[in-house]
């Protein structure tokens, strides 16, 4: 049988029951019952719960509770047709007092509905996720519970009642199941305001009117006709112009019956057309959103009070773990091979993701992706951990599209990480990608070529493991970037329309121009610096990744020079070889690594550069950074013009190099060497011929990147 909301439910309620009894009940006869049931857990658990000794004791908690609620709300739909048939009776007043304002009366009626309508339709697109959106159905929700711990006590009603609380809390069926009763009891209102308002036109004789103080005729018989529009689409009687200006209360005035015959079907549409249709139609689409919610919900069987059921009710014939021979996948696990047009990622599901032997990322885990729903496996280190990780793949309740394995490339790969990842292909029938995380942190540690050879090492264990070379992708988790993050989610699947790169090398070459218009001569190392830290502004949400690229994390108390020529030098390294023989291009270089190492010691705060104590003689220490970094330079007679060359370049590079963070170092190289295509980089004596000359290197970083995504 097709478990069902109440099925759960009551697995629910044994669970908490289970939680608060203490262990499990150990029941042989319904743990048989699970495991001949079948399915997935979810299903061996229900069953497991329907043939417990305590079930129906919970059972009969749960149609209680339901009855409570079912009571609460009764309570708050007659209280609501009471509100609304004094709230009618009071707005319309006495017909001996004199004309009734209309729209008084339909203030007093519509006025309340209105304003909370509003705030649930403006909760539910503003925080689609939370459960009391309906505050009149939590309070009768609220009163349900406590009717409910009033009339009956005891352990199974405690459980029902947390079983039912979670339930609404953490899945849609609470919202709309809540929204519904909100609905209804408004819906309630405003028919009786309506019911009693008819019954009252009809036995009494009422004149309407309007006032105002500083509003116009014309104002009100637009404002009238406007309100007008939609009863008199219904087919009610409404006033016309010249009804609604001989309305217009004054102190005396003679009032025909058509105009009050008018004005009464203006009420009575307007109740109907804005307050009873309105809400009786969102009755109706939150019962109907509740039932799929009631269709769609599954048990979470993560849970610990789940999770220790599983080797009772699903137990496996074989485990997996290191295989500590030298058996290749194929021979380990049969003759039978994977093949890779089985192994098609689904259009639809969830992405399982796990991290394998590695310390969770700086960044959120699993990483902050739009548009993709994740299966959260956590981290895996031992063989237990392993097992749990498939098991829970293969108990999913909607299966996974792919799954992605996260691997550090400090780790050297083994035979246990081969075996580990061609189990979950062979077992799954998904395709697995492994992303290599922690590169940053290699690349600190030693030279390219160690980097090229751990990439080349996982490329052969995948390989090994039936794992396509095109689904083995570096990644540093801890430095996402938007760069790295839309490379992350284009290989997950994610179409291209739904990814968004936030660029900012447009605002940072206007921050460039902006600060030469100010500069009269050639700018000083503590102008140049405040340079650096306006565009580092720009990236501050990448700051740990284009820190660590360009080494620019200085030390509090450090040799203040050995900091900037770290940064100068790792520049100067993401040059190409092309511009570190030209010695203007290399200045640039190496003084953007040292203004980059400022401008991250100083992005914490807005303060002047020169005034930070930690920076003092700042163009001393650059001077000295820079001096044993660069090649000897002939005496030369200074210019009589100003020269913003290497200040211009110097900063258009940082800004280069932190929009194209993300990418790999060879990547950057090769982009750098397609923007700046000059080997010697042009003079720039002022802001036009700068202007010029970003515009030029903005045009090439473009088409840099295309060539980029076209390869």
């Amino acid at each position: 049988m097709r478990p069902n909301l109440d099925r759960r439910l009551l697995a629910e309620a044994v669970r908490f029951h289970e939680e608060a009894q203490g262990p499990s009940l150990n029941e042989d006869q319904a743990d048989t019952v699970g495991r001949k049931t079948g399915g997935n857990l979810e299903q061996r658990i229900i069953a497991r719960a329907q043939s417990l000794s305590i079930a129906p004791s919970l059972q009969e908690a749960l149609h209680q509770l339901h009855s409570a609620f079912a009571l609460a709300t009764v309570i708050g739909l007659v209280l609501a047709i009471f509100a609304g048939a004094t709230t009618a009776r009071m707005a319309l007043g006495s017909e001996t007092e004199g004309p009734v304002n209309f729209f008084w009366v339909l203030g007093s009626i519509l006025g309340v509905n209105t304003i909370a309508l509003i705030a649930w339709i403006t909760l539910i697109f503003i925080q689609p996720g939370i459960t009391t959106t309906g505050s009149l159905g939590a309070a009768a929700f609220a009163l349900g519970r406590r009717l409910n711990y009033w009339l009956h006590k005891g352990p199974p009603h405690v459980a029902a009642a947390q079983a039912v609380g979670s339930v609404y809390a953490r899945s849609p069926i609470g919202r709309w199941t809540l929204s519904a009763v909100s609905h209804a009891i408004w819906l309630a209102f405003l028919v009786s305001s309506l019911v009693l308002a008819i019954f009252l036109l009809s036995i009494k004789e009422y004149s309407f009117a309007w006032e105002t103080t500083i509003l116009s005729d014309r104002t009100y018989v637009a404002l009238t006709r406007t309100l007008a529009s939609v009863p008199e689409a219904l087919g009610f009687t409404t006033p016309d112009t010249d009804q609604i200006v001989a309305s217009h209360w004054t102190g005396t005035g003679d009032f025909s019956p058509e105009a009050r015959e008018a004005w009464s079907g203006l009420l009575a549409g307007s109740i109907i057309a804005y307050g009873i249709l309105p809400r009786a139609l969102l009755l109706l689409l939150s019962l109907l959103l509740r039932w799929q919610a009631g269709r769609h919900f599954r048990l979470d069987t993560s849970r610990p009070g789940y999770s220790r059921l599983r080797n009772r009710l699903m137990p496996v014939s074989r485990t997996i773990g290191i295989i500590d021979t030298e058996e290749t996948p194929e021979t380990a696990y049969g003759e039978e091979t994977l093949k890779d047009e089985a192994l098609l990622a689904q259009t639809t599901g969830p992405i399982a993701i796990l991290g394998l032997e590695i310390d969770p990322p700086q960044s959120d885990w699993p990483p902050p992706l739009e548009g993709i729903d994740w299966l959260d496996l956590g981290f895996v280190d031992d063989r237990s951990q392993r097992h749990h990780a498939l098991e829970r793949i293969l108990s999913a309740l909607q299966k996974p599209r792919l799954i992605v394995v996260v691997c550090s490339l400090t780790a050297t790969p083994d035979r246990g990480t081969r075996a580990f990842v061609h189990e979950l292909q062979h077992t799954s029938h998904l395709p697995v990608i492994i992303v290599l995380t922690e590169g940053q942190h290699l690349r600190n540690r030693g030279d390219g070529k160690q980097v090229a050879q751990r990439l080349a090492d996982w490329r052969q264990i995948a390989a090994e493991a039936k794992v396509k070379n095109e689904r083995v992708m570096e990644v540093d988790l801890d430095h996402l970037t938007d760069v790295s993050r839309t490379k992350l989610a284009k290989r997950l699947g994610i179409k291209p329309s739904t990814l968004v790169t936030q660029r900012r090398v447009e605002k940072a070459f206007a921050v460039i121009l902006e600060h030469l218009n100010h500069w009269t001569q050639e700018p000083n190392a503590s102008e140049q610096a405040e340079l650096h830290r306006q565009i580092a502004q720009l990236y501050r949400g990448e700051r740990q990744s284009w820190q660590a690229l360009l080494q620019t994390k200085a030390q509090e108390g450090g040799n203040q020079v050995a900091q900037l020529q770290t940064s100068a030098s790792r520049m100067m390294d993401l040059l190409p070889d092309r511009l570190r023989r030209s010695s203007k291009w290399l200045a640039a270089g190496a003084l953007t690594g040292a203004m980059g190492c400022v401008a991250a010691s100083t992005l914490v705060t807005p303060a002047a550069i020169a005034a930070l104590p930690a920076w003092v003689g700042l163009g001393a220490a650059i001077s000295a950074a820079l001096q044993p970094l660069m090649p000897k330079r002939e005496n030369v007679i200074a210019p009589e013009r100003i020269d913003l060359t290497e200040a211009v370049n110097s900063a258009a590079l940082f800004a280069i190099v932190l929009e194209l963070q993300g990418r790999d170092e060879a990547t950057i190289t090769r982009i750098i060497d397609q923007v700046a295509i000059e080997n010697e980089p042009p003079p720039i004596a002022n802001p036009a011929a700068a202007r010029t000359w970003l515009d030029t290197l903005r045009q090439r970083l473009d088409l840099a990147l295309a060539r980029e995504r076209g390869a």
